[in-house]
């Protein structure tokens, strides 16, 4: 991992991102590009050099939000780590992704929450959006403890078409071996599936029977899968969640279309999600 891409609008849980960028950067070597997204009632791009006089305000504003963000850039929250930086003025979702390809980033982190602009960005369908258009993993983080340390990565699939989830127990697994954490691989199954491990050949890799274990839920009558995804968060102590989307199948879908926007939404640890 060389890079993470950082959207930030200051606010608590964008702190929360934050803070498990920068410890990922930290264990991985990576540099972060830090962003903000500054929506203006005006586009900005035409405006000329002459014409941003008539505009005191907003020409302020931009100065004070470049000025914030590189003094955050540079604060102890990322000492020790590269950060570049910039403010982007109204952006859009395809645009703000394209630039995180250009970068070649190899995840966003991101809060699930913002209380400027973001709430746009970060909420609901727009969530799925970034996933939908992104080419590396994103890291949806809401709430984090101060105390926050990565032991237990949960992956839950039906794993039908398991070689399609290689590069995704690819990143949850290197992210397991950089903290030094346990990799659940978790079969989700219905009230008439047999109970059974079975998550194809995608854990046959070299070291990986030291970090993986293979598990089950199983979604009972009158529950809804998240219900039983939270559950299992619960019960094992689970500090973040993997999931991939656009499955072949139908409980593959189900799991990852709705679901998957209820439990970044609403998971109590950080979700990575990624196309599959």
């Amino acid at each position: 991992m060389r890079k993470i891409f950082l959207p930030t609008d200051f606010s608590e849980i964008s702190q929360n991102a934050a803070r498990l960028a920068a410890s990922i950067a930290r264990k991985s070597g990576s540099s972060i590009f830090l962003f903000h997204l500054l929506n203006l009632p005006v586009d900005w791009d035409r405006v000329t050099v002459d014409k941003e006089k008539q505009f005191p305000e907003l020409k302020a504003l931009i100065a004070n939000t470049k000025k914030r963000l590189e003094d955050y850039a540079q604060s102890d929250l990322f000492k020790g780590i590269k950060v570049d930086w910039e403010v982007y003025i109204n952006d859009t979702i395809e645009h703000i992704v394209r630039h995180a390809e250009t970068l070649q980033s190899d995840m966003i982190v991101m809060g699930t929450h913002g209380s400027s602009g973001f709430n746009e960005l970060m909420l609901g369908s727009n969530t799925q959006k970034i996933v939908r258009y992104a080419a590396c993993p994103v890291v949806a983080v809401h709430k984090l403890p101060d105390n926050y340390q990565l032991k237990d990565i949960a992956l839950f699939s039906n794993f039908d078409g398991s070689e399609n989830y290689k590069q995704l127990f690819d990143n949850a697994l290197g992210l397991a071996k950089l903290f030094g954490a346990k990799l659940h691989l978790v079969k989700v199954l219905t009230p008439v599936d047999p109970e059974n491990y079975d998550v194809g050949d995608i854990a046959n890799v070299d070291g990986a029977e030291e970090v993986v274990r293979k598990d089950f839920v199983r979604i009972e009558y009158l529950r809804t899968v998240e219900e039983g995804i939270f559950d299992y968060i619960k019960k094992h102590k689970i500090d973040m969640v993997v999931m991939g989307t656009h499955g072949r199948t139908g409980l593959m879908r189900l799991i990852m279309g709705s679901v998957a926007e209820v439990v970044v939404n609403h998971s109590p640890v950080p979700v990575m999600v990624a196309r599959v």
